[in-house]
């Protein structure tokens, strides 16, 4: 469970250089360089997306067998362990195509995406407890 903790190191160490590179091809006014660079990173950036899809898609399926959960509550664990590796498997395709907005000084932008981004993510995040308190409230009965 803790490679879950590790996965925006990883991503991080992966894509470290590319706004270093891509930077250095904008001051030089070579789009066609800019072009190269994310055209090159992309499929790479992609297939780390996928292998973190594939490990992120046993782990969510296997849960009861990393943690303790129960059983009325396994599909929720998985459910919520699915969400949290689908924001993994997405962010490193798109920092090829994020850097732009750091080349080009779109911080409000790139930020306003950010926030977007997190406001789905809570929204998702508090349907799948409400659907789960519903349904545990549902089947309870007074004594």
């Amino acid at each position: 469970m803790y490679l879950v903790v590790l996965l925006p190191l990883i991503t991080s160490i992966l894509t470290a250089r590319i706004g270093r590179f891509v930077l250095a091809a904008y001051a030089r006014r070579d789009d066609r360089g800019v072009m190269q660079i994310v055209s090159t990173m992309f499929p790479l950036l992609l297939g780390t997306g996928a292998l973190i899809l594939s490990g992120g898609w046993l782990l969510a399926w296997h849960i009861d067998k990393v943690l303790v959960v129960p059983r009325e509550r396994l599909w929720d664990a998985r459910l919520m362990t699915a969400l949290l590796i689908l924001s993994a498997v997405v962010k490193p395709p798109c920092v090829a195509f994020g850097v732009g907005f750091y080349v080009r000084q779109k911080f409000v932008r790139h930020n306003a995406i950010s926030v977007g981004a997190e406001l789905l993510r809570a929204c998702c995040s508090l349907c799948c407890s409400l659907g789960s308190a519903r349904v545990s409230c549902g089947s309870w009965r007074p004594t």
